[in-house]
């Protein structure tokens, strides 16, 4: 099904908008592209250009337009597994090796905070579980997940071998139900008020819960935003200048589907703003064939002391401590 296209609104370049996390005013804009990409037949965001602005005093980068969450349910929940093998141009490309590997560091860096076996876990935003394959299949936790697509729910819930209960399209669905683990792996970024969505999550996590996040990074995003930007000024002018007539992804390698994107300080506050403790943050994503790039951003990361990750996202657990 497709929704109906809400009216966009025009481009706020000039406008001062305060950090929506910590309310620091005067941010500059970081990230420009004229146009913004459609699915669906209508806009990823409710807006005619993409603009990013970058937090002075958190490191957030945030879009600087009011977007609703309706508007985005209402894209998000067309998503298919056809859908995106389309998009992706080659169905091998949507679940490799690197994909797996990278749920199975992330079962492995919850497992170092909380006893899994056997746990009552929950995938937010699970698509279609094979994260919870994973934590299943090594550690014999029961998953729970909730995921809008009609198509990603029914496929995760039949790899997980469980009832169609078992995957929901809203955090309500699960009324007061608690879980030992909780994990929002590349969702947070596409809501329009993410740290809403942390308070709910915390409420259906049992206290001495885990709860594991990861975001894309604000380093990474504007690294790959200029890198992109200088190639096209160099080798292909005229992309640029049809670019704000065109429906099709980013020239820049950015992905518009990104309200937010987190540096570790801003994922940190987001999750302490809303009572969690962060036992961990650092970085992950880098793919298998670049790991000399993993290197490189480890060392930084050290250096910095996990102030700056140059990796594709960053990722945090967080305590959740009794009231």
């Amino acid at each position: 099904m497709s929704s109906p296209s809400p009216a966009v609104y025009p481009s706020t370049a000039e406008e001062d908008v305060p950090c929506p996390l910590c309310g620091t005013s005067g941010n500059r804009l970081v990230v420009a592209e004229r146009g913004i990409e459609h699915r669906f037949n209508m806009p990823v965001l409710p807006v005619s250009d993409y603009f990013q602005a970058n937090c002075q005093s958190c490191g957030l980068l945030y879009i600087n337009a009011p977007v609703k969450q309706d508007y985005l349910n209402g894209l998000y929940q067309n998503e298919t597994v056809d859908w995106a093998d389309e998009l992706l141009g080659d169905p091998a490309k949507r679940m490799n090796d690197d994909e797996r590997r990278r749920f199975s560091d992330v079962v492995d860096l919850v497992a170092r905070f909380k006893n899994i076996h056997g746990a009552q876990w929950l995938d937010f935003g699970c698509q279609t579980g094979e994260l919870g394959l994973d934590a299943i299949s090594r550690h014999g936790v029961a998953m729970s997940g909730v995921e809008i697509s009609p198509d990603y729910a029914e496929r995760a819930a039949r790899l997980w071998q469980r009832g169609p209960h078992a995957v929901r399209p809203s955090l309500e669905d699960f009324q007061r139900r608690q879980f030992d683990v909780i994990s929002s792996l590349e969702t947070l970024e596409h809501m329009a008020e993410p740290w809403k969505m942390v308070a709910s999550l915390r409420k259906h996590l049992r206290p001495g819960g885990v709860l594991t996040v990861s975001v894309p990074s604000s380093h990474y995003f504007r690294l790959k935003y200029h890198v992109f930007r200088l190639v096209r000024l160099l080798v292909d002018r005229q992309a640029i200048r049809e670019r704000p007539q065109s429906m099709r992804p980013s020239l820049y390698g950015l992905c518009h589907t990104h309200l937010y994107n987190f540096t570790p300080k801003s994922l940190s506050l987001l999750l302490e703003q809303q009572g969690l403790k962060v036992r961990y943050i650092g970085g992950i994503g880098w793919l298998s064939r670049y790991r000399i790039l993993e290197k490189i951003a480890s060392a930084i990361e050290m250096l910095t002391r996990r102030r700056v990750a140059i990796y594709p996202s960053v990722i945090a657990v967080a305590y959740n401590p009794p009231d």
